[in-house]
């Protein structure tokens, strides 16, 4: 094969290299299998040609000849995500603390059915009133304000910070699963009061019933001296003291109503409150209590702010018809958030209007962080609350500022 170039001149002066390759016929010879080489591509020698870079037709030929290097394997796939749960875990999300504390008490009721059944437990066929009235009391005792109070107070004093972490956990999971469930809370927070209190009619007819007719199941006799002495009086006592006694501490108080955006209702009460404490409020004095978070800076503020989302019919009248008092709880009950106190530092992560069960945690201890994820706070929830954190976390700079000793800023 010869090939010569030419250097033509174009009609409008510039010049173009012209490639002619010329080819010679001649006899094919027996070649070997070896010795067979592939066709030269014309057109991509002419293309290489025309370029700075121009190799000769050996060149070309060889590369040709060069067989494709083998397919280079897959690249590993990424692992996924999301990786699904193992069963184990799965189980135990399932298996929570109320599923917990319902399977203890049944079965902690059936071993007391199964012995006295076996005869080997006489007081149950002896004070089988008693039993049951305990049992009752215990469901009194649990929803009581004051008792969570007291519960939170004894776990936060003797078990602060030096405990195992297991065991403060262990702490905050049942504290926080006292009472009853969120799913039941409306239809039982609208019912139960009433329930609650035919509950302890019922209980004390029942009583006075029962001891009349201890000796005799045929006459009444009343008998004060073994009325007194037997145990379901005085745990109908306590229990009649259980209920009663939150509601003496019930009040009608002047409130101011922010409305920042459709959405959120901000009220602001008088006098600070400790962190980790939640309020009922009502527009009545017995009907219909809600439970809120509270926010406020410390035990010495004077106001403390309850952040209520507007989804229901209650939270809505509270903006479409704007109270100026509203009837509440003075004794506020404890929520998780007090059990804060066991830990030596912690994140508290909230969305919304959690804010108000998580904010005054993190203004009045400077070892717990706040991540608050939502939409436009500060046209949602208003000046009030961004003004709260916005000096919360300049008084926090400049605690850390003189504590550390900085030098700069």
């Amino acid at each position: 094969m010869n090939s010569n170039k030419q250097l033509n001149l174009a009609e409008d002066g510039s010049s173009s290299e012209v490639i002619h390759l010329d080819t010679t016929v001649s006899p094919t010879p027996l070649k070997t299998e070896s010795d067979v080489s592939q066709p030269v591509d014309l057109s991509a020698v002419a293309v290489m040609l025309q370029n700075d870079n121009k190799p000769s037709i050996q060149d070309i030929e060889k590369s040709t000849n060069e067989k494709p290097s083998a397919v280079s394997a897959p690249a590993p796939k990424p692992k996924p995500r999301f990786v699904p749960a193992s069963r184990w875990i799965r189980f135990q999300l399932w298996f929570n603390t109320y599923r917990k504390f319902f399977t203890f008490i049944i079965l902690f009721e059936l071993a007391g059915m199964i012995t006295a059944g076996l005869g080997h437990f006489p007081y149950a066929h002896e004070n089988t009133g008693g039993i049951v009235i305990g049992n009752i009391l215990a469901g009194v005792v649990v929803r009581n304000e004051l008792f969570g109070r007291l519960l939170y107070l004894i776990v936060n004093t003797f078990f602060a910070k030096w405990t195992p972490l297991w065991f403060r956990l262990a702490c905050t999971s049942v504290l926080q699963h006292l009472g009853v469930s969120t799913r039941a809370a409306h239809v039982f927070e609208r019912n139960h009061r009433f329930f609650g209190w035919a509950a302890v009619i019922v209980t004390w007819i029942y009583i006075i019933l029962e001891n009349g007719y201890r000796n005799s199941r045929s006459s009444f006799a009343a008998n004060s001296y073994a009325f007194a002495h037997h145990q379901e009086l005085w745990l109908s006592i306590f229990m009649a003291i259980a209920v009663i006694l939150p509601w003496t501490y019930t009040r009608k108080v002047p409130i101011h109503v922010e409305i920042p955006s459709p959405k959120v209702a901000v009220l602001r009460f008088d006098r600070g409150l400790q962190q980790g404490l939640l309020g009922r409020i009502s527009r009545t004095a017995v009907l219909e209590y809600h439970a809120f978070g509270t926010i406020s800076e410390g035990k010495d503020a004077k106001h403390h702010y309850m952040v209520c989302g507007v989804q229901g019919d209650f939270t809505r009248s509270l903006v479409n018809d704007m109270p100026t008092h509203i009837w509440t709880r003075e004794v506020k009950f404890a929520g998780v958030g007090n059990t804060s106190t066991l830990y030596r530092r912690g994140i508290r992560i909230c969305t919304g209007t959690g804010i108000g069960a998580a904010l005054s945690t993190c203004l009045q201890s400077d070892q717990w962080f706040l991540i608050w994820i939502g939409s436009d706070v500060l046209k949602t929830f208003g000046p009030t609350i961004a003004e709260l954190i916005e000096r919360g976390t300049m008084e926090l700079l400049a605690e850390q500022f003189y504590k550390w000793n900085a030098e700069g800023l």
